[in-house]
């Protein structure tokens, strides 16, 4: 819809005897169409290249109608708009490619009030080239190195290289060996943007990277800065995956992510990582009377707790719930096979009252997700080629920073729709067309049994609705719920899932193991997870832009960057472990994280990159600066909190 209003706009300022191209625009310019969103005057804030705005930002200049512009700094990497309130209405974070024009929904291609031959670099970002650039030869002013672990096995890779103050000719110019299987080629100084191919341009072009100076990137993208190892999973803990992972023994593991670990939430307890059987699963009309059967309290891979889901705390009147509570694993030669125990136990006394019936899962068209970890080198974020989320026409709310790279979506009403299993193409990226990233998923492949697994003798959960999220991080206001309603209320899903359609064998759960995690959702955006994601619960107490009396919560966008439970092999996670210690006070600011404790320790700020910093904290505020923007974990005395620096 934006890109349409886009579009009508500009064909407007045609009709009424604008020359775009007479008044063309080149450098460091971004748009914004303010038609869908009518700012008195919208203001950017960027950041990443030099100088950066002060939040909110600057106001941006008419241009005509609703097209407003704006010149950022050289090199700016990120932007967002808002208008001029900051939080109240920004966006969210996109990548800055020069010429665009931008909407609330984010990049909406190459404005044609742009002349990307006027600028000091084709501003396209599209990784097409215009072939009009200055060519490999002329690299003026400082330029700056970055690196390309060769994992896929070119004759010799290339870059194509744009935003600087020169840029590549498409397909780009050849790499230069630097050691073992890295590559290296010096960019012109000020280039925003990168991405690499075999030398055959879009048969094998990866991904548009933003370029940072000493990155090592891979078909995956950014991988950090380059340690100067050989590569080819030697160096940057993997290879060709986004998220560093622990060599060795447990080559599957996503090292250094945090995993809530507590008396009531619990990742592989005991020790458990599934068990090897095959399991005979039947479904009439999406119902089974043996689910129950298949699965065991061995099989529990993942315990979570009721009510820790967005309409516990603002929004109890809504239904149906989704609340999952148990996560179950088992494989065999054949299947991966996975069961997951929900629970009902939100309701609003004072309205309409418990609601057991209406508020089965199974009684809406609802979204059913499942991400996966299978493949220890690659970690994707779960979007589309066209920028949106899967099964999202309007912009991103599901996105992953924890080596997911497989993704089921289905409804929560079995038999309806057409449920899929989604794998990333080389370019990071899913497809519904291409079949290479897209399969059917049998509908009869999953279903559901009524009532709550005997395994259960309790459900624990906040004894109250409305809490503040942060004390499901402890172990304070639990009780058991289970008598407040019979256990018929409840539901319980398994699904199987066909290895050879994940691209694995029983051997590699052996081996590598795998990941798995359970997204609840009500609306477009995650409302609860499985294992726990604090992600979740950023904008649980917000209002939903339709109803005040409901949570933005499904609505916003979330980015998974906790640990999920493992299947055949440990994940090697960080675990979260609630100690007495207080939390403490974070706040970001531009390029630093202020933390203030009660009392002395290790305060740890760590990014999904594999920075990490430590300092004897002392009591009172304490200062982490210097840090490029990003997403932060920020740990002290058991806690984690997620911050972003602008």
């Amino acid at each position: 819809m934006n890109k349409l209003i886009t579009m009508v706009t500009l064909m407007v300022l045609l009709c009424t005897g604008v020359s775009l191209r007479g008044a063309t625009y080149s450098g460091n310019v971004v748009f914004f169409d303010n038609s869908s969103t009518s700012w008195a005057t919208p203001t950017i804030h960027y950041w990443g290249g030099s100088p950066q705005s002060t939040y909110p930002g600057e106001a941006m200049t008419l241009v005509e109608g609703n097209i407003y512009y704006a010149e950022v700094g050289k090199g700016t990497t990120g932007i967002l708009f808002n208008a001029g309130d900051g939080d109240k209405t920004k966006t969210g974070d996109m990548t800055y490619v020069a010429g665009h024009i931008y909407s609330p929904a984010g990049d909406q291609g190459l404005s044609p009030l742009y002349d990307p031959s006027g600028s000091d670099g084709d501003g396209d970002g599209d990784g097409d080239g215009d072939g009009e650039g200055d060519g490999e030869g002329d690299l003026p002013g400082d330029g700056f190195t970055v690196y390309f672990d060769n994992t896929v096995g070119w004759s010799t890779p290339t870059i194509h290289y744009w935003g600087g103050t020169a840029n590549s000719t498409w397909p780009g110019v050849a790499m230069t060996l630097h050691k073992g299987s890295v590559y290296k080629y010096e960019v012109a100084a000020g280039t925003t943007g990168i991405l690499f191919n075999a030398g055959d341009g879009d048969n094998t072009k990866t991904g548009d990277f933003v370029a940072v100076a000493d990155h090592l990137y891979t078909t995956s993208g950014d991988q950090g800065v380059y340690d100067g190892g050989d590569g080819g999973g030697d160096s940057q803990g993997g290879g060709t995956s986004a998220i560093p992972y622990l060599q060795g023994e447990q080559p599957g593991s996503s090292l250094g992510l945090p995993s809530l670990s507590t008396k009531y939430y619990q990742v592989n307890p005991n020790g458990q990582y599934g068990t090897q059987k095959t399991i005979s699963m039947s479904f009439s009309n999406g119902k089974s009377s043996s689910a129950f059967d298949h699965w065991s309290e061995e099989d529990i891979i993942a315990m979570g707790v009721a009510r820790d889901v967005a309409q516990a705390l603002k929004g109890k009147h809504e239904r149906p719930i989704l609340d999952t509570y148990a996560l179950f694993a088992a494989y065999d030669d054949t299947n991966l096979y996975l069961g997951w125990q929900m629970v009902y136990t939100i309701w609003d006394l004072y309205g309409e009252g418990k609601q057991p019936g209406e508020s089965k899962p199974y009684n809406m068209d609802g979204r059913l997700m499942i991400a996966l970890d299978v493949d220890p080198t690659v970690s994707v974020d779960g979007t589309l080629i066209d920028g949106n989320t899967i099964w999202d026409a309007d912009g991103q709310y599901n996105t992953f920073n924890n080596g997911a790279d497989r993704f089921f979506l289905g409804s929560t009403k079995p038999g309806v729709g057409n449920p899929s299993l989604f794998a990333p193409l080389a370019s990071g990226k899913v497809s519904y067309t291409d079949p290479l990233s897209c399969k059917s998923f049998d509908r009869n492949g999953y279903g559901y049994q009524d009532g709550l697994h005997p395994c259960f003798t309790e459900i624990w959960g906040q004894e109250e609705f409305e809490y503040d999220p942060t004390v499901l991080t402890g172990e304070e206001g639990f009780v058991d719920l289970r008598g407040e309603i019979d256990d018929t209320a409840h539901t319980f899903y398994e699904i199987k899932i066909p290895l050879a359609d994940l691209g694995i064998t029983k051997q590699n759960i052996i081996d590598n193991g795998i990941g798995v995690m359970i997204i609840d959702t009500y609306g477009q955006g995650a409302i609860g997870s499985l294992p726990y994601d604090p992600t979740v619960f950023d904008n649980v107490k917000t209002d939903y832009s339709k109803d005040p009396s409901s949570s933005m919560e499904k609505e916003d966008k979330d980015l998974f960057t906790y640990a999920m439970a493992r299947v055949g092999k440990a994940a090697g996670v960080v675990s979260v472990e609630t100690v007495a210690t207080a939390a403490p006070a974070v706040v970001a600011s531009k390029g630093a994280i202020h933390v203030t404790v009660a009392e002395a320790g290790v305060l740890t700020i760590s990014n999904a990159a594999g920075m990490t910093r430590s300092i004897d904290a002392t009591a009172g505020e304490n200062t982490v600066d210097g840090l490029p923007a990003g997403i932060y974990f920020v740990s002290f005395g058991g806690h984690v909190s997620k911050v972003i620096v602008r």
